[in-house]
């Protein structure tokens, strides 16, 4: 199980840290992963349909999706996290993300009573 949270996690890690500009090769790697999804569910169908004892393993299958799900959430959150500190967002000359202007209570207080 170990291997298959590191087949997981380190693509992940390696797609937050490496910077691609071209259009098109994110175009190819973007089809690329989702071929490899496909082809993943293809060959976790096969070995699902080889086991014998399936209706008594599913809790146990269940769990280990659930704590893969988990895992790979919160390396998911942790990085944008890291990415939206480190990096600032930009469109033309404004944030993207904007602050709220502080409230004036006075103006509030006239009009919200």
């Amino acid at each position: 199980m170990l291997s298959g949270l590191f087949i997981v996690l380190l693509p992940l890690v390696l797609g937050y840290l490496v910077r691609i500009r071209s259009k098109s090769l994110q175009k190819l790697i973007n089809q690329a992963v989702n071929s490899s999804v496909y082809l993943i569910l293809l060959f976790m169908g096969v070995s699902l349909s080889g086991l014998e004892n399936l209706t008594s393993q599913l809790s146990r299958l269940g769990g280990n999706a659930l704590l893969l799900f988990s895992i790979t959430t919160l390396f998911n959150l942790t990085a944008l996290w890291w990415l939206s500190r480190r990096l600032t967002f930009k469109a033309g000359n404004s944030p993207v993300v904007k602050m709220p202007r502080p409230v004036n209570w006075r103006r509030c207080r006239v009009h919200c009573c």
